[in-house]
């Protein structure tokens, strides 16, 4: 993922990052070195309009960095329950674990986001998966 295209991620510019991702599709799946899709970084960042102009535009909703995290796993890291909702909206898989065994779930209840929490419950979160400890 180019520099230029998480600069316009990080700030928030969605108009230019239209015109990148239309004159290079391929960059709505593009990774930096962490693994990071603009995705990933977009949810992460808390850019809602964002995430949802990737998304329709073809990002992987379930692509996972470096370590097996998700986008829905860092937003419940973080802590935007609308953002959450976007991406379960979106079909994003629930109960994808990471390296370390841990769910978007279990993010959720390490990190005290129980707005978060109650929309995986809702969505139908597997509440029995074990983390890898």
């Amino acid at each position: 993922m180019s520099m230029e295209l998480v600069n316009l991620i990080r700030t928030g510019e969605i108009n230019s990052i239209k015109e990148i991702i239309k004159s290079n599709p391929a960059l709505v799946n593009a990774c930096d070195q962490r693994g990071f899709t603009p995705l990933i970084l977009a949810t992460y960042m808390g850019q809602k309009e964002i995430a949802k102009l990737l998304i329709e535009n073809g990002a992987e909703i379930d692509a996972q960095d470096a370590v097996g995290n998700t986008a829905l796993m860092g937003v419940c890291f973080k802590g935007s329950p609308e953002l959450a909702e976007i991406l379960i909206t979106k079909g994003a898989n629930i109960d994808i674990a990471n390296n370390e065994g841990e769910t978007a779930l279990s993010f959720a209840q390490n990190y005290g986001q129980n707005a978060i929490e109650q929309l995986l419950i809702a969505a139908d979160a597997n509440q029995t998966l074990e983390e890898n400890s």
